[in-house]
């Protein structure tokens, strides 16, 4: 996406940015939305939950985020079997290269970013595999 950047003519409304994965180099407040597709599941759990506290530093009072995110329904319908799942646990043990997916429960979510992260609404729809959530501060 950077590369893709750079051949951008005009300058758009949005910016490209990239960070350590812990902090995002930008002023609190200074951000009306953030949305997220097919990126979250692919991030271990603490490094998400950290981002949700920045994703709350970053918004405005007015601002929302939403984000879709993979349910534990997803992972029936990757056809996660008993030896996948020991196969991938044994990957992940070893610190091999592994394509991993982090599966949420919806109570986990509700519980994560409501009371641990402090969102002041949170609303969480089943989208057949994913949860599509949207979050806002104040």
């Amino acid at each position: 996406m950077l590369r893709q950047k750079k051949g951008y003519r005009k300058k758009p409304p949005f910016c490209f940015l990239h960070y350590d994965g812990v902090h995002i180099p930008l002023p609190d407040q200074s951000i009306d939305l953030i949305f997220s597709v097919a990126a979250l599941q692919h991030i271990p759990k603490p490094f998400v939950y950290n981002l949700f506290f920045e994703i709350k530093r970053l918004l405005k009072p007015s601002g929302f985020a939403i984000f879709q995110i993979f349910s534990f329904q997803s992972f029936v319908l990757q056809e996660m079997n008993q030896e996948k799942w020991f196969e991938e646990i044994k990957r992940q043990i070893t610190g091999k290269k592994t394509h991993w997916h982090y599966f949420y429960a919806k109570e986990e979510l509700e519980i994560v970013l409501r009371y641990g992260t402090g969102f002041s609404a949170v609303d969480i729809r089943d989208g057949g595999g994913s949860y599509w959530t949207c979050a806002h501060c104040h």
